[in-house]
């Protein structure tokens, strides 16, 4: 099933009659994307000390996030897509489910993708197959334990996944168009800066994206409105931690969604 579906990426793709006609525009496009209060809610699991004392912590925050995008048409069905999503980070509260430890954060989350694009066989659908980077860093400081008391400690975690993308995306109409994303990954190779032997995962991780945008093409630039939901859940080895706190996680899974705003031109 896998393989005949890989296999469409390199059959020649003629439009069906009822599909939205091919655009006879060729080159570089250079998109902006803008969320202006994206939703970020992190949720960090791992154990503490041992694999049968596990802890989970949460942070929920609305940050400015930006997707800038590069796209370049080798034909009338392939294509080429660089993209780079960022957030802007603010200093939000994290805090364990039970209610036993607070702690001030800095999160920043990073995702690059470089994906191939070929249209299907009597669709005017396009697969997508490509490479995908994710990171994830955070600051933690002032932390807080209940009873009350205060720890002076400061830890710095980066986490840094490899994978895969595929999927598929699709555009219909014109001059005003609606178009979607539905793309999912694998997680091939995780990192962290923290790490423990209390949690051996087997498993990398997983992402997925979801955008469905609708704007004005005119050709020579489009602009429009979106939404976008991108879901990265890497594993690593984690649930580093003190007596006291615990400040590393082997389960990181960040969850971001928002509307948008979004310009593109052509050169």
């Amino acid at each position: 099933m896998i393989v005949t579906s890989l296999l469409f990426l390199f059959i020649p793709q003629p439009c069906s009659a009822g599909d939205a006609p091919a655009q006879d525009d060729k080159g570089v496009t250079l998109s902006l994307r803008y969320l202006p209060s994206a939703f970020i809610e992190y949720e960090g699991e791992g154990a503490r000390n041992s694999m049968n004392n596990t802890w989970e912590n949460k942070v929920k925050s609305h940050n400015v996030v930006t997707e800038l995008e590069l796209g370049c048409e080798l034909s009338d069905i392939s294509g080429i897509s660089v993209s780079y999503l960022a957030n802007s980070p603010t200093i939000d509260e994290e805090k364990s489910s039970s209610g036993l430890q607070f702690n001030d954060v800095i999160m920043k989350v990073d995702h690059l993708s470089i994906n191939y694009l070929r249209g299907l066989k009597g669709s005017s659908l396009k697969a997508v197959l490509g490479y995908q980077y994710v990171r994830q860093c955070f600051e933690r400081s002032n932390f807080r334990l209940y009873p009350p008391e205060s720890v002076k400690f400061a830890a710095k975690e980066v986490i840094r996944a490899h994978g895969v993308n595929f999927g598929i995306t699709g555009r219909y109409f014109s001059p005003v168009y609606l178009e979607f994303d539905l793309i999912t990954g694998i997680l091939l190779y995780t990192d962290n800066w923290q790490s423990a032997d209390v949690s051996q995962l087997t498993d990398k991780g997983y992402t997925y994206r979801v955008k469905l945008e609708s704007g004005i093409d005119t050709g020579s630039y489009s602009a429009g409105i979106g939404a976008l939901r991108e879901m990265y859940h890497p594993q690593v080895k984690g649930g580093a931690s003190t007596d006291e706190i615990v400040y590393s996680y082997s389960q990181n899974k960040t969850d971001l969604m928002g509307f948008y705003i979004f310009a593109k031109v052509m050169f």
